[in-house]
């Protein structure tokens, strides 16, 4: 099994509910669940409408390869009432009621215009690093008494 990082983010209707449907849709379709980040509101850039957005991420694990993951998540967000994504005549930002981005698939890098791994803006935007932050794991940074 490999293990994923995912962003979740939701800025229409029920913030809060659409994320939570994400979890459970994403558990249904062979995903397993191993952290969950704190839920952040942060404000919506890049022309995402005007409420603010709750932002959250996962760790997770799955048999499924990296396409068949965008696949279902497309789906998800499909289903809650999402817009279709940019490749199948949708667009990229906006205000949207569910949004899930593969951060990081294993070790694994992609890049093809369906699917980029990593996700190729995720370390320009605090409100997916900060959740990211929350379940990443390894690694620990410990404060210096040091100073440049």
């Amino acid at each position: 099994m490999k293990t994923v990082y995912l962003a979740l983010g939701s800025n229409l209707g029920d913030r809060l509910g659409h994320l939570r449907f994400a979890l459970q849709k994403l558990e249904q379709n062979g995903v397993v669940i191993e952290a969950k980040s704190k839920i952040y509101a942060a404000q919506s850039v890049e022309g995402g409408g005007e409420g603010d957005f709750f932002n959250a991420a996962i760790r997770a694990r799955t048999d499924l390869c990296a396409p068949q993951l965008r696949e279902i998540c497309e789906n998800i967000e499909a289903e809650a009432g999402r817009a279709a994504p940019p490749r199948r005549g949708g667009h990229r930002s906006g205000a949207r009621c569910l949004d899930i981005d593969i951060l990081l698939f294993g070790d694994e890098t992609f890049a093809t215009p369906e699917l980029e791994i990593p996700h190729p803006r995720a370390l320009r935007r605090n409100f997916v690093l900060r959740p990211l932050l929350d379940v990443l794991q390894g690694g620990w940074i410990r404060e210096s008494e040091e100073t440049l």
